[in-house]
């Protein structure tokens, strides 16, 4: 996993076990479905991942927290 770009309030990610595994990226968008997280967009095709949250009420270490389980 690496983080593409991070600012406040969006933050985009890149699985390589996420790549063509649709299965496998609808559940990691139930791990994200947490409070403060407005929107979670995948593509299954290239493995990304952009998360858009209310940067007040949650940080991104917490993300990556929940993608590395």
């Amino acid at each position: 996993m690496f983080i593409v770009h991070d600012v406040p309030g969006r933050l985009r990610v890149k699985l390589e076990k996420l790549k063509n595994n649709p299965l496998r990226l609808d559940k990691v968008r139930q791990m994200l479905s947490i409070e403060g997280v407005h929107r979670v967009k995948a593509n299954a095709m290239t493995g990304s991942i952009v998360i858009e949250y209310d940067k007040l009420s949650v940080q991104p270490h917490e993300f990556i927290t929940i993608l590395h389980d």
